[in-house]
């Protein structure tokens, strides 16, 4: 079976860089310890399911938490206006 979830049926698509897919893969490495076997299907899941950008140039630099300037690069790079998080 295979799962899609880069849009949503209402316009919004998942848009992700490598830097962010890289640090999902260390996160679910390192804290949930998942085996690399299953760690690559996730992330070929990941993948799967969102558009992959690799955006040009630095990442801005204006969040309190640096990591989160990954973030506003991609979100830059597309010109999206709205912003969808969880967690």
């Amino acid at each position: 079976m295979t799962h899609s979830f880069a849009s949503f049926g209402n316009g919004d698509e998942i848009y992700l860089s490598e830097w962010i897919i890289d640090e999902v893969a260390g996160k679910l490495r390192e804290k949930f310890e998942m085996p690399e076997a299953k760690l690559e299907e996730s992330i070929n899941f990941i993948k799967g399911g969102a558009k992959v950008i690799n955006p040009d140039g630095e990442p801005p630099s204006v969040c309190r938490d640096k990591v989160d300037n990954n973030v506003l690069h991609v979100v830059s790079c597309i010109e999206a206006y709205s912003i969808r998080m969880s967690g």
